[in-house]
């Protein structure tokens, strides 16, 4: 397979980022899609720039299945294209509660899923996937130095705090007063009554790699999830991660109250890079071991 010869459509959500520096280096040609949604073009331009770039590319692959895709994915097929699309996530959540429209249709050639147990609820709705973890390569992603006292990060996005645990969070930040929580995506909604609790908004790359080396523990306590960019991130750059799904190297807690005591544990020793973990996963999570399930995957759909 020549890959300087296929040509890839790339549309979905942010973490298109991570990826197309991969199939770039790896010897792709892609094109951007997603970046015609985000342009200040009338909506009648940006569809037909959509239909120019789609029928330009060998291969139509999104990330994230939402409603939003499957027009374009109908498109592709329309004009004799290759469809690959990405679970990660909350997607999965509404296709398996329904929510999502057209699944297990015939439009698309080939499913990715971030993460094993995603792999499982797909398959109880007819959806058969290759596991393949999305990563942060845009990020540094070596060893990170630790503060010199515990400090916590928790993404929070402030437009869905019930989804992220906020309730049983603030339980924490009440029961560690002298803890300093950093929320990230978060401009304060809900959190003005806590002293230890430092909002930051939206944060882009150069400014979570500051943060990073201000905290120690990643917590991440949510009601549905995917291999998640903080806890790849959190693991790999050594710090301690408390999450609620099960994942090499990661403490894992089921309530509020497995929260603190976790949290009791890791506060009696000072902070220090766990770097046995982070060697495995960066091991497990390689470019290489990316490139060579991808490229499987796309000499499989391309001889179909």
């Amino acid at each position: 397979m020549n890959k300087n010869n296929i040509k890839i459509g790339i549309m979905g959500s942010d973490q298109i980022e991570h990826i197309i520096p991969v199939l770039i280096e790896s010897g792709y040609q892609v094109a951007n899609i997603q970046s015609i949604w985000q342009s200040n073009e009338p909506v009648e331009s940006k569809e037909r720039l959509y239909r120019e770039t789609i029928r330009d590319c060998d291969i139509l692959y999104n990330i994230y299945s939402g409603n939003y895709f499957w027009a374009k994915a109908s498109f592709a097929k329309l004009v004799g294209k290759k469809v690959i699309t990405h679970w990660i996530g909350t997607d999965v959540l509404h296709a398996i509660s329904g929510e999502v429209g057209y699944l297990g249709h015939p439009f698309i050639d080939h499913h990715f899923v971030c993460y094993e147990p995603l792999k499982k609820e797909l398959q109880s709705i007819g959806i058969e996937t290759t596991v393949l973890p999305i990563i942060p390569f845009n990020m540094n992603l070596s060893i990170d130095e630790m503060p010199d006292t515990h400090a916590v990060m928790i993404y929070m996005p402030d437009s869905r705090l019930e989804h992220y645990g906020y309730n049983e969070l603030c339980y924490v930040f009440e029961s560690f007063p002298n803890l300093t929580f950093h929320i990230v995506a978060n401009q304060g909604k809900g959190l003005e009554k806590y002293g230890n609790v430092i909002t930051h908004g939206w944060l882009d790359k150069n400014a979570m790699e500051k943060l990073y080396k201000k905290i120690s523990i990643v917590i991440r306590f949510i009601k549905h999830d995917g291999l998640s960019m903080s806890v790849i991130e959190g693991l790999i750059k050594g710090k301690k991660v408390i999450w609620n799904n099960q994942y090499y190297g990661v403490i894992y807690v089921d309530s509020k109250e497995a929260i603190c005591s976790e949290l009791e544990k890791i506060l009696g020793t000072p902070p220090c890079p766990d770097i046995d973990i982070s060697n495995y996963v960066k091991k497990e999570l390689s470019k290489e071991n990316f490139n060579n399930v991808f490229d499987n995957v796309i000499k499989k759909v391309l001889e179909c």
